[in-house]
């Protein structure tokens, strides 16, 4: 790959917040009558930033992003205007898009990812509850039971009550699916007393089982609701049914009883 094509893919290339984190910003704006802002980050990458603000921002108008991180000692600030505005998740957030005056170094958000603030996942999850055995590397022949947290064409996350080694490979049996796939343990980061642990695939087969799983899940049937009419209806079609049955059942029987009378009177008869 030539180096502009290389350069061009860490351009485009955006890391999300890593599932169950917050990265919190503090907005400084240039005008004197404008007062601080703060927001959450929602995914970033070198040249911009899309951010979540309680605090009503303009289009065009220029900030300094701080993107708070004391207890892990990482801490940057850089220049920007804001692109476009939209509505957020709720009435009292926007999401706002953000241009770099200068471009961050890669390296920079890749110690993110390193603390596990953020993540390279750029497939969708399926937040997903499912029991596993998993082999780590390092640790012969021993598996352990884990909860995998949610999955997608990307990878996986799943709880761990230790540390696991970043880099490390993964050997994974679901419940929900046959035979083992592999991945690549890419972060974790501390979670209520536990870790939670993101991993990529390492083949095409766990994004195969990937898609399975999501599809059946996209594809589960769902419970109709029927209303008091549709009983009605359903109580006299069963009605008419046993009915019509009933009906048929006392002709059939009255037709038996006739034929069995008439050759009772004929075998008199021969007699």
């Amino acid at each position: 790959m030539s180096d502009d094509c290389s350069s061009d893919l860490i351009l485009r290339k955006r890391y999300r917040t890593a599932a169950a984190q917050t990265v919190p910003i503090a907005i400084q704006r240039f005008a004197n009558d404008q007062q601080s802002a703060s927001g959450e980050l929602v995914d970033i990458s070198v040249t911009g930033a899309r951010i979540l603000s309680d605090t009503p921002l303009q289009f065009g108008e220029k900030l300094i992003l701080h993107l708070e991180s004391k207890p892990i000692g990482l801490s940057v600030s850089i220049g920007c205007h804001v692109q476009w505005i939209r509505g957020g998740s709720s009435e009292d957030k926007s999401t706002v898009g953000c241009l770099f005056e200068y471009h961050l170094e890669n390296q920079i958000l890749e110690e993110y990812v390193e603390e596990g603030l953020l993540e390279r996942r750029q497939a969708d999850r399926y937040n997903i509850s499912l029991p596993a055995s998993m082999k780590f590397e390092g640790i012969a022949d021993k598996k352990s039971e884990v909860d995998v947290y949610n999955i997608g064409s990307g990878g996986f996350c799943f709880h761990s009550p230790t540390a696991r080694r970043i880099g490390s490979r993964v050997r994974m049996t679901l419940d929900a699916a046959d035979g083992e796939v592999e991945g690549r343990i890419m972060w974790q980061f501390a979670d209520d007393g536990d870790f939670l642990v993101g991993c990529q695939w390492a083949n095409r087969k766990g994004v195969a089982i990937a898609r399975q799983l999501m599809q059946s899940k996209v594809n589960k049937p769902k419970c109709s609701r029927l209303r008091v009419g549709d009983h009605l209806v359903g109580a006299l079609v069963i009605a008419v049914i046993a009915f019509s049955l009933g009906v048929l059942v006392m002709t059939v029987k009255s037709s038996l009883t006739k034929q069995s009378t008439a050759s009772v009177s004929a075998l008199s008869a021969m007699e």
